[in-house]
């Protein structure tokens, strides 16, 4: 997982993302979240569509919800996971909605599509988000360093990632 989360509570049972499943935004004001959500589907197997509302998730879902009041406790850049018959991400901003998006999506195509239940709240220890390597002993290829890009996933202020492909 890149960034690694910061703390995971784990629960029981798992997640499974089925070919029914819809990205629910909540409380999403920004363009820039719903450009984003878009992307986010189109990266997830099966390409589940996009509504918005809450009172429209349903179980097996990923529900990307947006809450300005949170700024104090998550800052810019941080988000609130939470794995159960849902997928929910919350967070103050669309950068830190985006984030969240970012380790669902290692967290699903990592298992084939299945997660474990549990919780976790991330916020970055540091300002600027990154990833040090150091290939002094042992040989990083290309396609590892443009995994570890998409993986970290460094959003511009334009709202679109930029990865080792597009950089």
């Amino acid at each position: 997982m890149l960034p690694s989360l910061r703390q995971w509570q784990p629960g029981e049972g798992e997640f499974t993302l089925t070919d029914r499943a819809r990205i629910v935004l909540d409380g999403a004001r920004e363009q820039r979240t719903a450009a984003d959500a878009r992307r986010f589907a189109a990266e997830l197997n099966g390409h589940p569509s996009v509504s918005r509302g809450l009172s429209a998730a349903r179980a097996g879902d990923i529900v990307l919800r947006q809450d300005p009041a949170l700024k104090g406790s998550l800052g810019a850049e941080g988000y609130r996971l939470d794995v159960g018959d849902r997928v929910t991400v919350t967070a103050a901003t669309s950068t830190g909605v985006f984030y969240g998006s970012r380790t669902v999506l290692q967290l699903l195509n990592d298992d084939d599509g299945r997660a474990a239940r549990g919780s976790a709240t991330d916020v970055p220890a540091y300002r600027e988000r990154g990833v040090g390597v150091c290939a002094c002993y042992i040989n990083v290829s290309l396609p590892w360093f443009e995994r570890a890009a998409d993986g970290a996933a460094v959003q511009t202020t334009g709202g679109t990632p930029l990865t080792a492909k597009s950089a």
